[in-house]
């Protein structure tokens, strides 16, 4: 079982996900613009959008801030971030965004807009305890590549039973395959070594 198994819930859209607890931040070391409730909509494994339902503690920063953006449409700097608590406890980053906002008098303020990226930091039990990589392609349907998969990702046991994996060792790390056909899902897995070592990507 990979770190990624308990994540594959991810590559069925659409799907949503709730968050009791979301904020829009501006600039390093800045307060948040907004803090609220809300939801990101994963409308496709390319899609992803979000809404948020807040008042801002400070009205006249956010209206400042949602001028400057208006005004500075190519300072990536000054873009948002939206970072939030869903409901299971996970902490998740959602990129760079340039949120719309939708104020109405008396009432919560709606900010919405697209997500570049999705992160978290997984921290469950179900989590690998030996370094290494783990990855996941979704491929599209009878795409050429996933005909060569079928007939290269394969290994034939004892019984004569075809499993559709396949395992080799570059570099003293074993690289492992394995594909889903009925999906096009393809995994990838490597172990770490003094060769081979993987690089941790923060957003």
């Amino acid at each position: 079982m990979s770190t990624l198994d308990r994540w594959r819930w991810s590559l069925k859209t659409p799907a949503t996900l709730s968050f009791p607890h979301l904020k829009l931040i501006g600039r390093d070391h800045e307060p948040p613009i907004v803090v609220g409730a809300g939801e990101v909509r994963m409308q496709s494994p390319r899609e992803i959008n979000f809404v948020l339902r807040g008042v801002p503690t400070d009205v006249r920063r956010a209206i400042a801030h949602i001028n400057f953006l208006r005004d500075h449409p190519y300072d990536v700097l000054a873009q948002c971030r939206l970072i939030g608590t869903d409901s299971q406890g996970v902490i998740w980053q959602g990129g760079y965004t340039v949120p719309a906002v939708d104020i109405t008098d008396g009432g919560d303020w709606t900010y919405s807009g697209e997500l570049t990226a999705l992160f978290t930091d997984d921290v469950a039990e179900t989590v690998s305890k030996q370094p290494g990589t783990e990855l996941i392609f979704m491929l599209r349907v009878r795409d050429p590549m996933t005909i060569a998969l079928a007939r290269y990702v394969r290994t034939q046991q004892p019984d004569g039973e075809i499993l559709r994996q396949y395992k080799t060792e570059t570099l003293n790390s074993e690289i492992g395959f394995a594909f889903e056909s009925a999906d096009s899902i393809l995994s990838v897995t490597a172990s770490e070594s003094s060769e081979l070592q993987s690089v941790l990507i923060r957003p």
